[in-house]
């Protein structure tokens, strides 16, 4: 959904003053509020509104926020397994994808530390030549900034499976795409090429080193590898892509291995992801020389982390992790002193964007919201909807309201784009809620024949029921 695409008649061909309206209507959707007071307990209970607001909207998940060494909240939403009836805790596990990114650099930064060998080496070193000359310069150091120029259209030619050497051989051989180190492009295929060469290298599995290095020495009791897991068994968190009790198929299949083995894969609770962040960048999992490494503000990724500045110049220090039907995020502010885990299984929607402005605003002490809430106990019917048809105002702003199996849809605008299904909201109103872009629109009807729209920050704007077409 698009919520500033209300708006009926193209931007460029609206007189000046028209335009000023409809910036205003923008501004109402995106204006920052004011910073307010965040004592711990404020912060506990802010959060705890704005979550259980969100889970009405359909949030499935857990969420813990720190500051300092001190978890300040941390709680589950919705349910791990619908047909169980089994929620969402601070001890659900969930798998976090991406995440294992961090392990893999950890691990790669580590051996470099104990002189197993250089990040600079080029992958030549360690197996036969490429085939095409130009993939040559690539180093360990280009895969695990995402700047090795290897694989990425052409990853279905991978082999992927139990055979580290056949799946390298298909990187080896796969279409040269870019020269190595000239520009950062995502790669799962390159993570796990980064793993298995770790792992030939080294003569240690890749699962034993994590394990030994990293899970049992921190105290990561909830962290899996996936083979070691079972998909659905109780305490995992099965993930969604609608609102149906049929949980989404596992991505792996039951061919796990090498193409997804140190790019994803690794099952925790948040409460163990963020004793692993702080591990990472308050202890001494990386020795001085390895930290700057992973670290490296210069670098668009590092090591599995994206260390940049926020639009407002914080230092911001960050990974997430994606599948089809669960995210994940590790999001921390270190001069704030703020530390982020959050983990949902519910892709009905995409809530990435929405935890992270919302959670983060409350944690920094920010005003965020209020959030539009539901009526739970509203049934079709039970309200009278917006009457359908075209709505206008003086200034020429037009607005759509159609009804769909007894609802009312805020309808298509000039691009022929259908704003999306109104939800009834708690004060007889009907609401529109981006997730995607945290924004909404509440709408009211005043009299059959006029319509009331207002955002965030209370502006309003009224408009008259029209037989005009749309």
């Amino acid at each position: 959904m698009y919520i500033l695409g209300v708006v009926i008649i193209t931007f460029t061909s609206i007189p000046m003053n028209q335009r000023q309206l409809l910036l205003l209507l923008a501004l109402f959707l995106i204006a920052p509020q004011a910073s307010c007071q965040n004592e711990p307990t404020e912060m506990k209970d802010r959060l705890s509104q704005l979550l259980s607001t969100y889970e009405d909207w359909g949030f499935s998940g857990t969420v813990l926020v720190a500051r300092g060494s001190e978890v300040l909240f941390e709680e589950g939403y919705g349910f791990a397994n619908r047909k169980s009836g089994e929620r969402n805790t601070a001890e659900t596990r969930y798998d976090f994808a991406s995440v294992a990114k961090t392990f893999t650099g950890a691990l790669v930064l580590r051996l470099e530390a104990d002189g197993v060998f250089s990040v600079n080496d080029k992958l030549e070193k360690y197996m036969d030549a490429f085939p095409d000359a130009r993939k040559s310069p690539v180093t360990l150091h280009h895969l695990a900034t995402h700047t090795g120029g290897l694989a990425h259209r052409s990853q279905s030619q991978l082999v992927y499976g139990p055979d580290r050497g056949a799946f390298i051989e298909s990187m080896r051989n796969a279409p040269f795409e870019s020269p190595p180190g000239e520009s950062y492009r995502y790669s799962n295929a390159g993570s796990s090429l980064l793993a298995a060469m770790a792992e030939k290298i080294s003569g240690i599995s890749h699962e034993a080193y994590v394990r030994t290095h990293f899970f049992e020495p921190l105290g990561l009791n909830t962290a899996r590898f996936i083979p070691e897991t079972e998909y659905g068994e109780p305490g995992l968190a099965l993930g969604y892509v609608d609102d149906s009790n049929t949980h989404a198929p596992s991505i792996y299949r039951g061919e796990w291995g090498w193409g997804f083995t140190g790019a994803t894969g690794i099952t925790a609770s948040v409460q163990d992801i963020y004793t692993w962040f702080n591990a990472v960048y308050y202890g001494d999992v990386l020795p001085p020389d390895q930290y700057k490494k992973a670290f490296d503000e210069s670098e668009e990724e590092a090591y599995g982390w994206h260390t940049d500045r926020d639009e407002e110049g914080r230092l911001r220090v960050h990974k997430g992790g994606g599948l089809p039907a669960m995210q994940a995020q590790i999001l921390a502010y270190p001069e704030d002193d703020i530390v982020i885990v959050w983990a949902h299984n519910n892709m009905a929607r995409n809530w990435r964007r929405a935890l992270n402005n919302g959670i983060t605003a409350v944690a920094l002490g920010e005003s965020f919201g209020p959030i539009p809430e539901l009526d739970l106990d509203y049934r079709p019917g039970e309200r009278k909807p917006p009457k359908p048809g075209v709505y206008a105002n003086a200034k020429g702003l037009l607005v759509e309201i159609r009804e769909d199996n007894g609802m009312p849809v805020l309808g298509r605008n000039s691009l022929d784009i259908t704003q999306g299904p109104l939800s009834a909201g708690q004060n007889k109103d009907w609401v529109l809620f981006s997730i995607e872009d945290v924004s909404w629109i509440r709408v009211y009807e005043d009299t059959d024949n006029t319509l009331i729209l207002s955002g965030p920050n209370g502006l309003k704007t009224e408009l008259r029921h029209t037989n005009r077409p749309n």
